[in-house]
């Protein structure tokens, strides 16, 4: 049986997510956020005697997003780095594992009993995929409250199909996912004068 998957992402107002193959925003608490999402483990393997063997995340990207991280970053610590290409044919140095589709990558990353979770990071080809997929649970989505300059955008999310489970409405019954799951911080955000909010978007 298939992981569910999760997807990971930060947008300004415009849904933007990019410029020229770069995040066009510095913000260090976000990217904590991004790192300790992402790297938190559910479902920690028993290993022989009780020792606890701790499983890893897989990160799952296209091959520009990684190209994108800057080289002393890469690979993402403490996680798989999976990459999505259709026009190479060796993975990149740091990655664990190269598929040609998203199909691949799920079906194959499912069957390995070391990782625990499935996360899509981008960029923005790899989120308009992996958002209509019916294996799509989660959606990090954190909303940057400015404008900035953007080639890449994040895909509108189908609210049909989604919901914000961070919203007032909502976020009281989903208090243990939200508090106790993965501790994400409640309300506006601020940094270098720049506020932005964390929102976690559910499968209906």
């Amino acid at each position: 049986m298939s992981k569910k998957i999760a997807l990971v992402a930060a947008c300004c107002r415009s849904n933007g997510i990019g410029k020229d193959g770069d995040l066009p925003w510095r913000l260090k608490s976000e990217m904590e956020f991004f790192t300790r999402i992402t790297s938190k483990i559910l479902n920690p393997e028993i290993g022989c005697g009780g020792d606890e063997q701790l499983k890893r995340n897989a990160v799952i990207m296209g091959i520009k997003t990684y190209m994108s991280i800057p080289p002393k970053f890469r690979p993402l610590k403490d996680r798989i780095n999976v990459v999505l290409s259709r026009k190479i044919s060796e993975a990149p140095a740091g990655v664990s594992h190269l598929f040609r589709s998203m199909d691949e990558a799920i079906e194959t990353l499912s069957k390995m009993r070391e990782i625990d979770q499935l996360y899509v990071i981008g960029g923005s080809e790899v989120y308009a995929e992996a958002i209509k997929r019916s294996d799509c649970e989660l959606i990090f989505l954190t909303k940057i409250d400015a404008d900035f300059d953007c080639d890449r955008f994040f895909p509108e999310i189908d609210r049909n199909v989604y919901e914000d489970i961070t919203s007032d409405e909502l976020s009281s019954k989903y208090k243990d996912l939200i508090k106790n799951q993965y501790q994400i911080p409640e309300g506006t955000q601020t940094e270098k004068g720049i506020s932005f909010r964390y929102h976690l978007y559910k499968r209906k």
